[in-house]
């Protein structure tokens, strides 16, 4: 008789602790497939999570380490040191790491024109809130904003479309050409098209006489500067907010609004030709106001650019920042959307830890209930095994019998328990992540970064809603596989002892005594 059939005949005979072998395991493995279910969805929604985030790398002054520059010097602020800047060797750098995709650094200004009329949404033309619209606010209207990397990161990343013209050219980024893109808001404002020639003013006022009429600076001196409009782009972030402004409350639609201002009223040119407009800017306003500025001179060097890195690839993040990081100014660092991840997936994180241990409890209680049952049976069969043996039966026989009833009851359980382990854990743990969330925060959690232009790279609008859509356990081959190697492992540790067992019995003594 084959093994195989006599192992069946066995099981079939002792039909009640071949059932309490099958619930045992049937229950065990619930709880191994529930945990290795949660760990790998909680897995997913980081790597979800992350894609969406983007890969994007700003280089940034440590907030952290500048409040603590702060308290050191509270008491005696005019002897804290000057914060050095990034140079351009080391933007460029760090710029040339293998984990870098593309990347730029941008240095900008604000400036007003004596030819152009701010865009301003709607909503702030209404409400008023945060926008006065007086004469005043023309001398600061625009944000020039320079540009390394000529095909403008803002556009590659998606931030931005392209709708007419083109990008700059290698040599116009080069040679610092007065050559812009707008955007389309401002363009439609203003009748521009693209090879359109526009004017972008600077004032110089006197630092110590106020205007009687406007209770403001006297203008003393205004700077002309012709540019030719090259292209012309939309804002994807606004465009998309437009649709969904009949769902925010008043306070959400006003800082889009605002954060829309901000976008269309920026101007995108060469950072060469902003620094030869800074530079000219400062030396007419200390010729103006020289006892102010009592000969100081501006070089490039002292020129602070905002640094955004793109990586090949998310997952590169950490290794990205940890080469990187010894060659920044001692007050800077690198900063990623992804550090804000574990904030907003707080409760999936530790849905995450808690399956880990309920994983490590269930293996090792499966591997220590398994074996003391499997030798429970084997004991009250020793007779059996014993007659086996006397009958000239080799032991490497009885052993397979044995692994054979055992292997045959378990994995009918472990595969019910694919299924409803599964089930179990999906219905549960996204009850408890989403009870989780609406208990930490009040309304939706958003990564939001704002004000600095290459902060916007960093900006998100990742929503506990998001985090709970992304969390979904699903019947994939990576969970089968690794569910089966978890549990098939447990079961063959278990099957040590009792293998043990066998091997020690001796049929000469157990008939003697039977």
């Amino acid at each position: 008789m084959s093994v195989v059939r006599r192992a069946w005949l066995s099981i079939t005979r002792r039909t009640g602790k071949s059932l309490l072998l099958f619930f045992i395991v049937l229950i065990l493995g619930n709880a191994i497939a529930g945990a290795i279910a949660v760990q790998q969805a909680a897995t997913n929604v980081e790597r979800k999570i992350k894609q969406e985030l983007g890969a994007a790398v700003v280089m940034s002054i440590d907030n952290d380490k500048l409040h603590a520059m702060f308290q050191e010097y509270a008491d005696h602020p005019e002897e804290m040191p000057s914060i050095a800047a990034p140079s351009l060797d080391v933007i460029r750098s760090i710029g040339n790491s293998r984990y870098v995709k593309y990347y730029d650094y941008s240095t900008s200004i604000v400036t007003g024109s004596s030819q152009l009329e701010e865009y301003v949404p709607p909503f702030l033309l209404e409400t008023r809130v945060g926008f006065s619209g007086n004469a005043l606010e023309k001398y600061y209207a625009f944000t020039l904003r320079g540009v390394h990397y000529h095909k403008v990161l803002a556009i590659e990343e998606g931030k931005l479309n392209l709708t007419s013209g083109r990008v700059f050219t290698e040599e116009e980024i080069k040679n610092g050409e007065a050559v812009a893109i707008i955007s389309q808001s401002l363009a439609e404002q203003n009748g521009i098209q693209v090879n359109d020639t526009v004017v972008l003013t600077h004032y110089v006022f006197d630092q110590h006489h106020m205007d009687p009429t406007t209770g403001t600076l006297t203008l003393i001196d205004h700077i002309d500067n012709p540019v030719k409009v090259i292209g012309i782009v939309t804002s994807q972030t606004c465009s998309e907010a437009k649709t969904q402004e009949s769902a925010k409350s008043e306070v959400e639609k006003h800082q889009q609004a605002w954060v829309e201002k901000e976008t269309a009223n920026t101007i995108y040119m060469p950072n060469g030709y902003i620094i030869d407009l800074n530079q000219d800017i400062f030396r007419r306003s200390a010729e103006a106001n020289p006892e102010l500025y009592g000969g100081v001179e501006r070089s490039e060097e002292q020129t602070w650019y905002e640094t955004v890195y793109v990586l090949k690839d998310p997952d590169d993040m950490e290794r990205f920042k940890e080469e990187n990081a010894p060659f920044l100014p001692d007050m800077f660092t690198l900063v990623t959307a992804s550090d804000d991840y574990k904030e907003i997936a707080a409760p999936v994180e530790q849905m995450k830890k808690i399956a880990g241990y309920v994983l490590s409890a269930s293996v090792g209680a499966s591997v220590l209930i398994v074996t003391l049952v499997v030798l429970l049976f084997l004991r009250e069969r020793k007779h059996e095994l014993g007659v086996y043996l006397s009958l000239g039966e080799k032991r490497a026989n009885v052993v397979k019998q044995i692994l054979t009833e055992v292997l045959m009851i378990t994995l009918i359980g472990l595969v019910l328990s694919v299924f409803t382990g599964m089930m179990i854990a999906s219905s549960l743990s996204q009850a408890m992540v989403s009870t989780q969330l609406e208990k930490e925060t009040e309304g939706p959690v958003v990564i939001h970064y704002g004000g600095s232009s290459s902060e916007t790279f960093l900006q998100n609008d990742i929503t506990a809603e998001d985090v709970v859509n992304a969390y979904t356990i699903r019947l994939s081959p990576a969970y089968i596989l690794v569910y089966f190697l978890v549990s098939m492992g447990a079961v063959a540790v278990s099957t040590l002892l009792p293998v043990l067992y066998i091997l020690r019995l001796r049929p000469r003594n157990i008939l003697m005594s039977a």
